[in-house]
C-alpha cells in the first residue's frame, strides 16, 4: 500500500494540472487578450460638425458681369485639427471655393448685396468637406442722394431715380469663418 500512496499523489496533481491547464486553454480562447484587441483598433481621427474654419479669399471678387450665383477662391487661413485635437486634418492654405449669391444694385439708389452662403474644401485624405458661412455684405445706399435730388430739381430731378446704389466690395485678405456641416471620419496612412 505505500507503493500506491506516492502513486496516487502522483495522479492527483496529473489531474489538477490538466484541469489548470484545460481552464487557461479555455480563457485564452473565450476572452481575448486586451493587448489583442487593442491591435485590431485603428484610429481614425473625427473631423467634427460645427468646426470652425476660416477662409481667406485669394482674389478680389469682380462685381460687374457676375451672375445671380457666383463663387469666390479661397483658402484655409489656418491648420484644422480633429475632434480630439491631435491631428491637423485641413493644413492651412488648402483651396477652398466659396459659393455666393448676388443680389444687383438697382434704380432709386439701391444697393447691392453680397451673400456668403456655403463653401467647399479638402481634408488631407482628400474628402470633401462642406462648410456654412451666414456673411452678407451690402453696397453703399444712395437713396438720400436720390430722394434730395429729385426734391430740388423737380420734375428733371426725378431723372436720379436711374442713379444706382453701390454694390459691395469682396478683396482679396478678406476672411470669413465657416463652420463644417456634419462629422467626417478621416482615414490616414500610417
Amino acid at each position: 500500500m505505500r507503493v500506491l500512496t506516492p502513486l496516487r499523489n502522483d495522479l492527483a496533481e496529473l489531474g489538477k494540472s490538466v484541469i489548470s491547464a484545460m481552464l487557461i486553454i479555455t480563457m485564452l480562447i473565450c476572452t481575448p487578450l486586451e493587448a489583442f484587441a487593442q491591435s485590431s483598433i485603428r484610429y481614425e481621427p473625427v473631423l467634427a460638425g460645427g468646426t470652425q474654419v476660416n477662409l481667406r479669399v485669394t482674389e478680389t471678387f469682380p462685381m460687374s458681369g457676375t451672375t445671380d450665383q457666383s463663387m469666390i477662391m479661397a483658402e484655409v487661413a489656418g491648420d484644422v485639427y480633429s475632434a480630439d485635437g491631435s491631428t491637423v486634418l485641413v493644413k492651412q492654405g488648402t483651396p477652398a471655393i466659396i459659393n455666393v449669391a448676388v443680389v444687383r444694385n438697382g434704380a432709386w439708389g439701391r444697393p447691392g448685396e453680397v451673400c456668403l452662403s456655403s463653401a467647399t474644401t479638402r481634408t488631407v485624405d482628400n474628402r470633401q468637406v462642406t462648410l456654412h458661412l451666414a456673411s452678407c455684405k451690402n453696397g453703399s445706399n444712395n437713396i438720400g442722394a436720390v430722394i434730395a435730388l429729385s426734391v430740388i430739381f423737380f420734375p428733371l430731378g426725378l431723372l436720379s431715380g436711374l442713379i444706382k446704389g453701390g454694390m459691395p466690395k469682396i478683396q482679396a485678405g478678406s476672411t470669413f469663418s465657416a463652420y463644417t456641416t456634419q462629422d467626417i471620419i478621416c482615414t490616414l496612412q500610417e
